[in-house]
């Protein structure tokens, strides 16, 4: 199974290869100039391979989990101070809510992991002077965090293809050798390995909302 996902995620990694202009052979060991704002293609590339990595060993049930108390403000507050550089160089506004005193009974790099994928994607699809923004709240016995953004929005016949590996409805937002279509995928993996899942409703050309429900800790 670990064998024919990776030969799978391979073909698509060339996939992915074959739109970057040349040349994009590794450069030598030696100290090379760059450009200004040229693309670090081997920084890509290994990010690329350890995001095929990382979903075979999801797909083979093993990655571990290490399952505990979580506070979701602190988990919340933390993502959001890393994404703020990026929202702020695109002239985003990121909206935090009122850090909620709930915690969840999970994985706090994984949560923390799927948080950085909604939200980095919420940099992506949204539009230089838009919003965004992410809360946290509790519902019965089970916590939520949402990531709102007014980027472009998702077809409603789409809802569910998004969360399919090596989907990525508009790659026209992406730089060359960027992105796998995998983040999505993994993130609804890791939420159900934790016992619940990752959702979206979504308005084409208006807005979307990702909700990663989480079992409420105690």
């Amino acid at each position: 199974m670990v064998l024919s996902t990776f030969a799978f995620a391979w073909l698509q990694i060339q996939r992915h290869w074959s739109r970057v202009p040349a040349p994009i052979a590794p450069r030598s060991l030696l100290p090379q100039p760059r450009w200004p704002n040229e693309p670090d293609f081997e920084a890509l590339f290994l990010g690329l391979i350890n995001q095929v990595l990382n979903y075979a060993r999801l797909e083979a049930g093993t990655v571990q989990y290490d399952i505990t108390r979580v506070p979701l403000d602190e988990v919340v507050t933390s993502a959001a101070s890393l994404i703020a550089p990026q929202a702020g160089a695109k002239g985003l506004t990121l909206n935090v809510g009122r850090p909620a005193r709930i915690a969840a009974r999970a994985d706090a790099d994984k949560v923390r992991q799927i948080m950085l994928n909604l939200l980095s994607n919420a940099v992506k699809y949204t539009s230089r002077g838009g919003h965004f923004g992410i809360a946290s709240e509790r519902r019965s016995d089970h916590v939520r965090v949402l990531v709102r953004d007014t980027g472009l929005g998702v077809p409603q016949d789409k809802l569910e293809t998004i969360f399919e590996p090596f989907v990525q409805l508009n790659r026209a937002l992406n730089r060359p050798g960027e992105g796998t279509g995998l983040g999505l995928a993994i993130s609804r993996d890791l939420a159900r390995w934790m016992g619940d899942d990752l959702t979206v409703e979504s308005q084409e050309g208006v807005e979307s909302t990702f909700t990663l429900s989480l079992p409420s800790a105690a």
